[in-house]
């Protein structure tokens, strides 16, 4: 893949199907764009339910869902899941998430 020109970050926490939503208006960007999701160990399941919208999604978009803690990284078509194990704060998770990120730009969502 080449060097996409905006890392989107959205951090997550119980965003429930808002996390799908901004997911699938970010992959709609007529621009080149890696995204990362960050979940801050969320308890309303929506790292579930964005998987499951992202797997009905797959033959349109040919996303899969992947997930991966902070120590791993994990990428599938420009998305990346970053599920952390305890909640680490909206800017750490976007730290996180910097690290990773290649794009000329990084917009925080």
């Amino acid at each position: 893949m080449s060097t996409p020109s905006v890392s989107i970050i959205i951090v997550n926490f119980n965003a429930g199907s808002l996390l799908l939503e901004t997911v699938v208006a970010a992959l709609s960007s007529t621009i080149s764009v890696e995204i990362f999701v960050c979940d801050n160990h969320s308890s309303d399941g929506s790292m579930h339910f964005l998987r499951a919208g992202l797997r009905r999604r797959r033959s349109g978009f040919d996303r899969s869902p992947v997930s991966r803690d902070e120590t791993r990284s994990a990428e599938l078509d420009g998305v990346y899941l970053i599920e952390n194990s305890t909640n680490a704060g909206f800017s750490a998770a976007n730290n996180i998430a910097m690290d990773e990120a290649r794009g000329d730009f990084i917009l925080l969502l």
